[in-house]
């Protein structure tokens, strides 16, 4: 069953494709030119009383557009779309259109945010995390060495790191100077200075030339990514960090070094407890925002 549906969808998609322009087109005329990229048009309007709710409209009869603008996220086919930006800002949509005679070259359409929501600044999480709009420069975490088993794993369901439960400051150094700044921006960028050097579990070995199939390890080798980013999903009324390109000072697989799922058990303004749940352990990491 779950094949035929999937078939089912798939000649679905094939066939708005092809009829895109006019379902009633005789299928023997003329497939027309491709759209000109100056005749893309767009038209992009708030919602009433909602002014970070935008909803975007490709206004070029006959075709259908593929928007792109990774800066907020958007990556959509379609005619038409709804999208909240929190962000006060000018942006750039670029936007390609395809009809039966082919694919346009793409367009960048500028659109501006006036104003900022004010819900993002009055967020409480976000301002435990980044220190809110009143800190544009982020707020910075560290692993809390000063804690009996600041990192650590146990059971999957654990609230705690009952198998690998490590003294205060009994690990490597590039584990405790390595900084991971929160930024509350329309980036939500997430900065991780490793000082040139950092703490790995073993699983990672093969992607470093230095590294130890045997055990832990220091790598100074691993450069972590300038286009990191953080984002918070919420589920079962549980909240999750969610990390692109980060990792909080100890990388556990080769998967979170690219993006990583973090269950918040708790956060205050000083000290945070997240854990990492790759499927059958629970990778605990407690970190602290106090000054050194």
């Amino acid at each position: 069953m779950k094949n035929i549906i999937n078939s089912i969808i798939t000649l679905t998609i094939i066939a708005f494709t092809f009829s895109a322009c006019d379902p009633h087109e005789d299928s023997a005329k003329d497939l027309g030119s491709i759209v000109n990229k100056n005749d893309i048009k767009i038209d992009v309007t708030t919602v009433p009383s909602k002014t970070n709710d935008f909803q975007f409209t490709l206004t070029t009869p006959e075709c259908v557009g593929m928007f792109s603008c990774p800066e907020l996220g958007i990556g959509y086919t379609g005619i038409s779309f709804a999208k909240y930006v929190p962000w006060a800002g000018t942006y750039n949509m670029t936007v390609q259109v395809y009809n039966k005679a082919g694919i346009s070259e793409s367009v960048s359409i500028p659109f501006t945010v006036e104003a900022t929501d004010p819900a993002i600044c009055q967020n409480d999480l976000f301002k435990k995390l980044t220190g809110g709009c009143d800190m544009p420069q982020g707020k910075t975490w560290r692993i809390d060495g000063s804690k009996s088993g600041h990192i650590g794993c146990g059971p999957e369901n654990a609230n705690s790191n009952e198998w690998w439960n490590p003294g205060p400051y009994s690990l490597p150094g590039a584990l405790y100077d390595d900084d991971l700044t929160f930024v509350l921006n329309a980036q939500q960028k997430c900065i991780l200075s490793n000082k040139g050097a950092s703490y790995m579990n073993e699983s990672t070995a093969s992607m470093f030339p230095d590294g130890d199939p045997a055990g832990s390890f220091v790598t100074t080798h691993y450069t972590p990514s300038p286009n990191a980013s953080w984002s918070i999903e919420t589920q079962n009324q549980t909240n999750w960090l969610v990390l692109t390109g980060a990792v909080p000072a100890y990388g556990v697989n080769p998967a979170s070094l690219t993006s990583g799922k973090y269950k918040i058990v708790s956060i205050t303004d000083t000290d945070m407890h997240i854990v990492f749940l790759p499927g059958g352990i629970s990778w605990h990491y407690y970190l602290t925002s106090t000054p050194r």
